[in-house]
């Protein structure tokens, strides 16, 4: 299985990419505040780099038309995280949902709509996200598949790339 993806993915994986965010807004959002509001804010994460939304006051329905563009290494194996925080002053911030994406699904075509927000079980919860996103890989006209599948090979155990180039006849 991973040497089928390697070939199908192979220009992709070798060198990652660029993945353009674009928050733009909240929907329907579960009201966290004594007044039956909330003070959202998202927060993006990915392979370890972090980005923040400005806090929109008193709404269920925030606009934030937030741009990130962020370096992506490795984009079959990234997921995106988008994590939506009630704002509070005194307490810790309250947790609404999260949305998950992996960069995998961006690499035929580019995504707008809007995604519920989940537990951390993943079970759907009030409210969701609209998100636009985009990958672009470093290099898009890399043609040279082998090195990428070369790449897959040298990281797995030796027995098990032995056992699965004799699978494949290429022993």
């Amino acid at each position: 299985h991973q040497l089928q993806r390697a070939l199908a993915l192979g220009p992709v994986m070798a060198k990652g990419g660029k993945l353009s965010i674009f928050v733009h807004s909240g929907r329907d959002l579960p009201k966290m505040d004594r007044f039956g509001k909330s003070d959202p804010y998202v927060v993006v994460e990915v392979d370890g780099q972090k980005r923040t939304t400005k806090t929109m006051k008193k709404t269920l329905n925030p606009v934030w038309k937030e741009q990130f563009d962020i370096r992506v290494a490795d984009s079959v194996t990234s997921v995106v995280t988008f994590t939506c925080f009630d704002w509070d002053f005194a307490d810790d911030h309250d947790f609404m949902g999260i949305v998950e994406v992996k960069i995998e699904a961006l690499l035929d075509r580019d995504m707008d709509q809007f995604f519920t927000l989940r537990d951390e079980e993943g079970k759907a919860m009030k409210g969701s996200l609209r998100l636009m996103l985009s990958y672009q890989p470093a290099d898009s006209s890399i043609s040279n598949v082998k090195g990428a599948v070369a790449t897959i090979l040298a990281q797995m155990p030796q027995e098990e790339r032995q056992e699965l180039l004799a699978e494949h006849g290429m022993a």
